[in-house]
């Protein structure tokens, strides 16, 4: 993380996946995948809103 951007922001910090999780679920989302590049220090989190059943059978049609 950029050391300026976490000097400027009072509340920021490093988050772990696993804190990212529990974020996304208190949000009502769910997670559909984690991207990580061994190249760099950063990754993309996938999210989506969570499927009904109805919506899932829906899909199906």
């Amino acid at each position: 993380m950029d050391m300026m951007m976490l000097g400027h922001i009072g509340e920021a910090c490093e988050r772990t996946e696993e804190t990212f999780r529990a974020i996304v679920a208190e949000a009502g989302l769910e997670v559909v995948g984690v991207y990580s590049n061994a190249a760099s220090p950063e990754s993309v989190i996938e999210v989506m809103l969570p499927c009904s059943d109805s919506a899932l059978e829906e899909s199906k049609l």
